[in-house]
């Protein structure tokens, strides 16, 4: 039993080390050697903008780092941004390739696609019908954000002068501004179906997140 535990985590090992290697980056750009299979997660610990930052201060304004088994270039400073995003932005305009996004529509859709043909056409589409709402003389957009913001500041002057984490009550805003625009209402805080809706979206962020600390979620900015 012992015996087959060590030969299987050897085999998972090596398939990843295989993997690794395949994955090779052919990037120039220097960077702090990580270890097998983890690549420089450890290093990155529970702070990571604070140890790329200092990253910056070894190797510069462009560096690589190893996230799992995957290469990832990191980009600091205003100009090297602006470069990448203004004068080079359909070179970075690409779609981290996770793999709970595969499962998502088949990868197919305007939010886990690819940068390409079908990703640019799903865009237009999408904007052809939002500027058709906010070409009316009454724009529900618009209505409904106002609506929601008006309830929202009242919610939270019923604090007083208390503390109040904002986080639940902004959520849920967005979430009724959404709904209102989508199914033509609002809910109520306590509706159960609203909470349902919220609850739902929560699993499905969970799940297109699984895998993000073993792979890069695009072009990494500091």
């Amino acid at each position: 039993m012992y015996a087959t535990a060590v030969l299987l985590v050897c085999f998972v090992m090596a398939v990843f080390l295989v993997k690794g290697k395949s994955r090779k980056s052919t990037s120039t750009a220097p960077g702090p050697a990580g270890v097998p299979l983890l690549g420089n997660l450890l290093q990155l610990g529970r702070k990571p903008h604070v140890t790329l930052t200092s990253f910056r201060e070894t190797y510069g304004d462009v560096y690589q780092i190893t996230m799992g088994s995957c290469p990832t270039i990191v980009l600091n400073g205003i100009r090297t941004i602006k470069q990448a995003l203004v004068k080079q932005g359909d070179d970075f305009a690409g779609r981290p390739d996770f793999y709970s996004f595969r499962f998502i529509a088949s990868g197919k859709s305007m939010g886990f696609s690819d940068y390409g043909a079908r990703w640019k056409m799903h865009r237009k589409i999408a904007q052809n019908a939002l500027a058709q709402c906010a070409n009316r003389k009454c724009n529900p957009i618009e209505e409904a954000i106002v609506a929601e913001a008006r309830f929202l500041a009242s919610n939270l002057l019923k604090s007083g002068n208390q503390p109040v984490n904002p986080h639940t009550e902004i959520y849920l805003s967005v979430g009724n501004i959404i709904c209102a625009l989508c199914f033509g209402k609002r809910y109520k805080r306590d509706d159960p179906d609203f909470l349902q809706l919220v609850k739902n979206n929560d699993e499905f962020m969970a799940f297109a997140g699984a895998g993000k600390q073993v792979r890069p979620s695009g072009p990494v900015f500091v």
